[in-house]
């Protein structure tokens, strides 16, 4: 039988006890009972206690605390106080602008009735049957009609005729220029004058400095002190002006013919309404123009009225004197795109929307200059539907999904019954008979159309029903766009290799004699550049580079130019490639835009052999959207009295809120920029002659 052992117990670290005998014991930590640490703890809280409490009041009594603590105290209160002061002050502020808003927002719609208009004249005529006013006492009113908010409406008679020029003047601030017009007469002594004065600036002293000339040649001299107030909207009082070295050397006569015209500025709306400026040629503002949201792009002349658009369904003409005589308030269904035009009977042809239909900026709606009645004129959704039908609808527009797959932005009537529209999103400039307009005899040219005919008529059924309907003459643009529609036969050809125009805006054609002057003017420019023994570095290279001079126009032939965004975006196309129909197109919207350019065209067009070919062309500071091209005619006296027009050209790139002005070969001469202006959606060079002046 085996022996069983048991094992020797272990200590408590696992050691064997009989191997730690003769070792020295542990030592041992004697814990207290918690009701013992818990008292002692609590006498030593009390004493520390009793400490601190002494050292308090000590503390207390001592008198740089006192005055720290009160210090702290009172700094509290004054950020408190400060606080509540700033919180007040910016509500009430806001509460204050909201209302100034809504304030002036109302006064502007109540100056675009004519009741407003004719409680004005009621005024102004109690004043005139009150007594007589002569030259050395006028009656001057400030911005009677409300109209112009630095303009100031003049009234005199003389015993004999006379004519009247003033000069507006600030003696307290000499860095504004004066500002020297003559006054606008239908006749040019009379013995009745009634004018607006313009030029004033806003939030100054000014001095107008009247001259009374008579027919002998001796002039009253009277001045009127007037203190303007700011300015409704808030753009810059002065545009800072660049000029080149080309500019001062150009003719004497040039600079004088364009320090003639002001520059009107049509901006971007906010807070439900909009000002139109006039600035001169120093960049200073001389006029300041109230209106709605929705502004115009451009005036319009026509019987000695201004008409421009005033609203999104309001057009407005204005005489010289500031007064509103006509206000057409055409059908609430309807929605003004802005862009205008005469037609050779005096009715008003506009861009518009039909607010009922999905197509937006597709109409042209007719406005009579008479009685103000509004028809819809030519409907491009009928038009161009076989194109229309192969667009899409964007998901997501900022324009509330609607269908702008057209988007008219610019129209121009031209003598003979047609106008020339463009279409920025398919980069088609247009020319269309337009209805009640006799036909034209078909054209023979390979590549052109019958005529002017509906797509899918024949030649005769144009004929006959030209009378009724709209027809198409040309379409200039990608044939990418129209190919594969029953509009393709109405694409002119590329006489040469060039590309074409993408997104442009402003689209005109010149009118033969106006063209002619530009061509001259061109060649002799081209020539002068030839023989020149050095540049100055400011000239920028023509399109047509060293090429011929260019021939004068001929039977069929005419200048078509624009302002060419070159831009490609299609969103209700989006099965073209941009980059592919237009070689060195841009597609950049946003960001840094001076990187890239646009360019000023002209096409030279020949409806016989329908083709056209690129005249000339220029960079221009970049836009990809809104932007304008205007060809101004400038009067220029030669040694023999005579009088000519040298044609300059006016580039507004409006999303980089600046404009040039360039030679016809595209030399910049002078540059005008509005910091203050968000954008420029279109600038145009007017004299004002027959209108402001004479």
């Amino acid at each position: 039988m085996a022996d069983t052992h048991s094992s020797p117990a272990r200590t408590a670290d696992g050691r064997d006890p009989r191997k730690a005998a003769g070792r020295n014991p542990s030592h041992v930590a004697v814990v207290p009972d918690p009701g013992t640490r818990a008292a002692g703890t609590g006498q030593a809280f009390l004493r520390a206690h009793d400490i601190r409490t002494r050292q308090r009041k000590d503390m207390a009594e001592k008198p740089r605390y006192r005055a720290f603590k009160w210090i702290i105290t009172l700094t509290v209160i004054a950020m408190i106080g400060v606080l509540g002061i700033w919180t007040t002050r910016q509500y009430y502020r806001a509460k204050n602008s909201l209302a100034a808003t809504t304030v002036l927002t109302d006064r502007i719609k109540k100056i675009y009735t004519l009741d407003y208009q004719d409680q004005a004249q009621q005024k102004i005529d109690s004043y005139k049957k009150s007594r007589r006013y002569t030259p050395g006492n006028m009656l001057v009113l400030a911005n009677p009609y409300g109209t112009n908010t630095t303009s100031l409406y003049t009234y005199f008679e003389t015993d004999s005729p006379a004519k009247v020029s003033y000069t507006v003047s600030t003696p307290e601030d000499r860095s504004y220029p004066a500002f020297t017009r003559s006054a606008f007469q239908k006749q040019i002594y009379q013995t009745s004058h009634e004018f607006s004065v313009i030029g004033l600036i806003p939030a100054a002293k000014n001095i107008v400095t009247y001259t009374v000339t008579y027919e002998d040649g001796h002039t009253d001299i009277q001045k009127f002190t007037y203190v303007t107030g700011d300015l409704w909207g808030s753009a810059p009082v002065r545009l800072k002006k660049t000029v080149t070295a080309r500019f001062r050397e150009t003719d004497k006569g040039i600079r004088a013919g364009l320090a003639r015209g002001l520059f009107a500025v049509f901006g971007l709306g906010t807070n439900s309404r909009d000002y139109v400026y006039l600035y001169d040629a120093d960049g200073i503002l001389r006029a300041e123009f109230p209106m709605m949201n929705n502004h115009g792009k451009n005036f319009s002349f026509h019987d000695g009225l201004m008409y421009y658009v005033s609203d999104f369904n309001q057009i407005s003409a204005m005489d010289s004197r500031g007064k509103l005589v006509s206000i057409f308030n055409i059908p609430s269904i309807y929605q003004i795109n802005s862009a205008h035009t005469f037609d050779s009977q005096g009715n008003l042809l506009l861009i518009a929307s039909d607010k009922s239909q999905l197509d937006t900026n597709n109409l042209i709606v007719k406005v009579s200059s008479v009685t103000g009645t509004a028809t819809e004129y030519i409907n491009f959704s009928t038009l161009l539907n076989d194109y229309r039908k192969t667009t899409r609808r964007p998901l997501s527009t900022d324009n509330d999904l609607r269908w702008n797959w057209l988007m008219l932005d610019s129209i121009q009537y031209v003598p003979g019954g047609s106008v020339i529209v463009s279409s920025q999103e398919t980069s088609t400039v247009m020319k269309i008979r337009l209805p009640d307009s006799a036909a034209s005899p078909a054209s023979s040219a390979s590549g052109a159309s019958s005529g002017d005919s509906t797509p899918g008529s024949t030649s005769a059924d144009a004929a006959g029903t030209a009378a009724s309907q709209p027809s198409i003459t040309y379409f200039l643009g990608p044939h990418q766009i129209w190919d594969a529609t029953v509009y393709s036969d109405y694409l002119y050809r590329k006489s040469e290799d060039f590309s074409t125009h993408a997104g442009q805006h402003s689209v005109e054609q010149l009118d033969d004699g106006d063209a002619n002057s530009w061509i001259s003017e061109y060649n002799s420019l081209r020539r002068k550049k030839h023989t020149a023994e050095a540049s100055d570095g400011t000239s920028q290279p023509s399109g047509t580079g060293e090429g011929a001079e260019l021939q004068p126009l001929g039977d069929g032939q005419h200048l078509v130019y624009m302002f060419n965004n070159n831009y490609g975006y299609s969103p209700t196309n989006t099965a073209v490639s941009w980059p592919g129909m237009v070689p060195g197109v841009n597609t950049v919207s946003q960001g840094d835009l001076s990187r890239y350019k646009s360019r000023f065209y002209i096409y030279r067009v020949d409806e016989n052999s329908g083709t056209y070919t690129l005249a000339s062309s220029f960079d221009i500071p970049y836009s990809p959207r809104y932007s304008n091209a205007q060809m101004i005619p400038v009067p220029q006296s030669s040694t023999s009295g005579d009088t000519s027009h040298t044609m300059l050209v006016l580039a507004n790139t409006a999303q980089q809120h600046t404009w040039g002005i360039y030679s016809p070969q595209g030399d910049e001469l002078v540059r005008f920029t509005a910091s203050g202006i968000s954008r420029t959606d279109s600038v145009y060079c007017y004299t004002f002659t027959g209108f402001y002046f004479s």
